[in-house]
């Protein structure tokens, strides 16, 4: 894929086509192995979790979803690498696991599962943060500087969990 804006949306919403069409991306995914046969754009399937793991080839398949989230595929580091070779033989590019917590923590999640993977072609990110570009610039390179791998963020939001700025967000970080 030469262009790399994707999409990522929830198949079973009747507006999924509109919605996924009305930002213009070159691939998409939906958290899934199966796209939409109303949609003509590439699909990447996502090996979710234990109960979502690929059965036909495809050229590119996502890894996990927030493995290390209790609320997502929720696996151990173990559970995840016992599952990655049925994973890597399906696809020809590996995306790794997207963790729920910042990849670049000592110890984290997705530091053990690199240090015993034998085949991830690029790292998933997920980003949710206040709107601020040179954190997130930051971040991602800090994730270069870790992993040394191409960077797909897979999922990507302005969020302020702590409630910390009216409306969501702070208008002063905001250009």
């Amino acid at each position: 894929m030469s262009d790399k804006k994707g999409f990522v949306y929830n198949l079973t919403d009747p507006n999924f086509v509109s919605k996924l069409m009305s930002v213009n991306p070159r691939w998409y995914y939906t958290w899934g192995l199966h796209g939409s046969p109303q949609v003509d754009l590439p699909f990447v399937p996502m090996a979710w979790g234990k109960g979502s793991l690929p059965q036909e080839d495809s050229p590119i398949i996502l890894g996990f979803n927030e493995p290390d989230g209790a609320a997502q595929s929720n696996l151990t580091v173990q559970q995840a690498l016992s599952m990655w070779a049925r994973v890597t033989s399906y696809g020809d590019r590996i995306g790794s696991p997207a963790t729920a917590g910042n990849p670049t923590t000592m110890g984290c999640w997705l530091e053990q599962f690199m240090d015993a993977a034998p085949k991830v072609d690029f790292i998933c990110v997920h980003w949710y943060a206040p709107p601020n570009s040179a954190s997130f610039l930051k971040e991602i390179d800090a994730i270069w500087a870790k992993y040394k791998k191409p960077i797909w963020v897979t999922e990507f939001a302005v969020a302020d969990w702590s409630g910390k700025f009216p409306g969501g967000f702070a208008p002063n970080l905001v250009q």
